[in-house]
């Protein structure tokens, strides 16, 4: 987060980035912020990185997991901590399904119950609305992204490597991986051009 503040990285919220996507406004390298699942330690350790630092995020949380252990033992949100982020101007709570599942498995009601019962939880813990969306694993279909946006969605957001566009569409948006294995290089690399490049020659040779 050090890095961006010093090296120029404008850090907008997701909404923002839908906005300029819907709108036309253009994108000048500008960066947004997510996390997933919803750990407990969004609330105890990014929080105040992100208030140091004045930068927003989203946090999709699997709201099947509210209150309790992943498979890992890993703490997760609870309600009162939803509650508590979401009254933060810098963080913006989202669904990421009730039970995490790979969404492109399931049949087209499956899905939108999934998705539909994590917003409905979320947006009565916030009070606001919570439209924005994390596929799961990243996983996903045609029929998945239909769904999402039929259900009201305003965006979704993917795995998938590289930078996003201008002329890219709402409901499928790359994201870069930041974690413990994450080099410093790398995360150079992923704020520049070169993660397209790379991901564009893995192709190639594959």
């Amino acid at each position: 987060m050090r890095y961006l503040s010093t090296h120029g990285h404008t850090v907008i919220s997701l909404h923002e980035l839908t906005e300029r996507l819907r709108t036309g406004i253009p994108l000048t390298g500008e960066v947004v912020i997510t996390f997933d699942d919803g750990y407990k330690d969004n609330l105890t350790e990014a929080l105040p990185v992100l208030r140091q630092f004045n930068f927003p995020a989203t946090i999709f949380v699997t709201t099947g997991l509210i209150g309790k252990k992943d498979a890992q033992d890993f703490e997760m949100l609870s309600e009162e901590d939803i509650k508590t982020l979401s009254q933060s101007p810098l963080i913006t709570i989202a669904p990421h399904t009730r039970t995490h599942p790979k969404l492109a498995k399931l049949d087209r009601e499956q899905v939108e119950q999934e998705e539909s019962d994590a917003r409905r939880t979320l947006e009565g813990l916030t009070g606001k609305t919570c439209d924005l969306f994390a596929y799961p694993f990243g996983n996903y279909s045609a029929e998945t992204v239909s769904v999402t946006r039929d259900t009201g969605f305003a965006c979704a957001v993917t795995v998938d490597p590289g930078s996003v566009g201008s002329t890219d569409e709402l409901f499928t948006l790359r994201r870069n991986a930041i974690d413990s294995a994450t080099s410093f290089v790398q995360f150079k690399g992923k704020l520049s051009r070169v993660i397209d490049r790379y991901e564009s020659l893995k192709h190639f040779f594959i």
